[in-house]
C-alpha cells in the first residue's frame, strides 16, 4: 500500500465484522507514511506561555512562574496585584496548599479588562491611480485637510 487512500480503501473493502490487529493497521499507516518518523516528537504551534495564555482552554490552571512568562511581568509584580494591601485591581487568583494558582480563561478577561489603548489604530486613505487600457485616468483632487502632512501635524 502506497497511502493512506490505499490503507482506508483497504479498510472499507473489508467485511463490518472484521477484526483487524492494531498492530496490523498501526504497521500499514507507517508503510504509507514514510516520510513520518514513528518516534518523531511532535512540536507545540505555542511554545511559550506567552503564546499559551491565548490559546489554552479556559479552564487551564498557571502558576507564579507561567503567568509571569506569559505576561512578561516578575513575579514580585504578579505577588504585589494578588497581595489584599494592594490599590491595584487584583489579578483573579486562588491558592492552593499555600501558592497561587491562575485560570487561563479568567486571566485572558481580566487581563482585556485592563489593557488600555494609548494610541487609537485610524485609517488613512490613500488614492490609487487606475490604468486601463495602457492610459492612466485621471486621479481626483485630493482637499488638502486630507493630505498625509496635514494628517501627520494634526498630531
Amino acid at each position: 500500500m502506497n497511502d493512506f487512500g490505499d490503507v482506508l480503501r483497504w479498510l472499507e473493502q473489508a467485511p463490518p465484522d472484521t477484526l483487524i490487529p492494531v498492530r496490523t493497521v498501526l504497521a500499514l499507516m507507517r508503510a504509507a507514511s514514510p516520510q513520518a518518523p514513528a518516534n518523531a516528537p511532535r512540536e507545540s504551534a505555542a511554545t511559550t506561555w506567552r503564546e499559551r495564555l491565548w490559546t489554552a482552554p479556559p479552564d487551564t490552571r498557571l502558576g507564579i512562574s507561567e503567568l509571569s512568562e506569559a505576561i512578561g511581568r516578575p513575579k514580585s509584580w504578579i505577588y504585589k496585584r494578588t497581595s489584599q494591601k494592594s490599590a491595584f485591581a487584583p489579578i483573579p487568583h486562588r491558592h492552593l496548599d499555600g501558592g497561587l494558582v491562575f485560570v487561563a480563561g479568567e486571566l485572558r478577561q481580566w487581563l482585556a479588562q485592563q489593557e488600555q489603548a494609548i494610541v487609537a489604530p485610524r485609517s488613512i486613505v490613500v488614492p490609487i491611480t487606475r490604468r486601463s487600457s495602457g492610459k492612466e485616468q485621471h486621479r481626483p483632487k485630493v482637499p488638502p485637510t486630507t493630505s498625509l502632512d496635514n494628517v501627520a501635524s494634526r498630531d
